[in-house]
């Protein structure tokens, strides 16, 4: 199925976890594969993957870094793939991600993921391109003490979204995260554990699709989330765990330049202070500005992610999980939203997940198979 990239794009970024695409102003630099989670078992307890249960040990190549290292020395590796078949059979993203901790409180991992958008037409230049994004991402998480570890990860990302047309470029982003967990015991047979997070993702610099124009930040994605673990021992080596997890993110853009059309048709500034050309990092400032004019809004909405995940392991050597989870804006910007499902299978460090996100009238699918192991 053949789309106009324009068309293709919104597409891209409306299947994000985010059912409404972000305004013009400011986020003109979207680079969709950054928006895009590749992940199953993230995707299947609503996108949440800023904290995670202490058994998925890859979890930490997606959005919070600081999941790497969590007091315990891991290896694995990790293959995922999304299916886009009800937008263009074409389409798809491909993720490999591998992670070795070199001992108890540092550990190290890297993944590559490319998205292929498959053959899109170009009316306006009488032809058909293919294109593409990828990036290459480094992460390094550090253990502090039992409950605390911090990461931070850079990716190198390559995008030719019209090869032939517009300008490929080459640019880089960091990600930076925290993360808290506290275990208590409750009885003999059961424990409650807390977790605590923080991340901000894809902190650049200014780029765009025009040569020797540079005017756009890479959107940032920030936010928090908590996660809340009821563990149960039916027997010594066999239990089961109930996760509750609630995510609160943003995109923040740069503050757009503010502009009025006056009675003889010119373009006059409103606000001279808002009309600045601000560097990378202090423009994203602008996008907590609160804003009561629609046409004016600085940037898209915060984006609340409920999840939930039903864990039986046994012996530490088989695993069966099932996961469900709700995405939704705040009502003052639409409302709009949708669910995920999932489910996981493991054995002896192997372990198949499968997600799909249900939006309206489509329907997503993503596959992983990983195997990891305690050292």
């Amino acid at each position: 199925m053949k789309k106009h990239l324009t068309l293709l794009l919104l597409t891209v970024i409306t299947v994000h976890v985010y059912p409404q695409a972000p305004p013009t102003s400011g986020a003109s630099a979207t680079l969709p594969i950054l928006y895009i989670n590749p992940h199953p078992q993230i995707g299947g307890i609503g996108e949440i993957g800023i904290v995670s249960a202490l058994i998925y040990n890859n979890a930490g190549l997606t959005q919070n870094p600081a999941l790497l290292s969590r007091n315990k020395k891991v290896a694995g590796i990790v293959t995922n793939l999304s299916n886009w078949s009800n937008y263009n059979p074409e389409t798809f993203l491909g993720n490999i991600g591998i992670y070795y901790s070199i001992d108890n409180t540092n550990t190290f991992g890297y993944s590559f993921d490319y998205f292929h958008i498959g053959e899109v037409q170009f009316a306006d230049y009488n032809g058909t391109r293919t294109p593409y994004q990828y990036y290459h991402s480094l992460r390094y998480a550090h253990t502090f003490c039992e409950e605390l570890s911090a990461g931070a990860g850079v990716k190198i990302i390559k995008s030719d979204l019209a090869p032939k047309i517009a300008t490929s470029f080459y640019t880089l982003s960091v990600d930076l995260g925290l993360d808290y967990r506290k275990q208590f015991r409750v009885s003999e047979k059961a424990d409650i554990r807390m977790n605590l997070g923080l991340s901000a993702q894809d902190i650049g610099p200014k780029i765009g699709y025009v040569k020797s124009q540079k005017l756009d930040n890479i959107p940032v994605n920030v936010g928090g989330a908590t996660m809340m673990t009821y563990i149960y021992r039916i027997k010594e080596e066999t239990t089961v765990s109930i996760d509750l997890a609630y995510q609160l993110e943003k995109i923040v853009v740069k503050t757009p330049n503010i502009y009025a059309i006056d009675s003889h048709g010119w373009l006059d500034e409103i606000e001279k202070s808002k009309n600045l050309n601000l560097t990378s990092h202090l423009g994203y400032f602008g996008s907590f500005i609160p804003s009561t004019d629609n046409s004016l809004n600085r940037s898209t909405s915060f984006i609340n992610k409920f999840g939930t995940e039903l864990r039986l392991s046994i012996k530490e050597t088989m695993l069966f999980a099932l996961r469900g989870g709700r995405l939704k804006e705040f009502e003052s910007k639409g409302g709009a939203g949708y669910y995920t499902l999932g489910a996981g299978i493991g054995v002896y460090g192997f372990r198949f997940d499968y997600s799909r996100l249900l939006i309206p009238s489509n329907s997503i699918s993503a596959y992983s198979l990983s195997f990891d192991i305690e050292l």
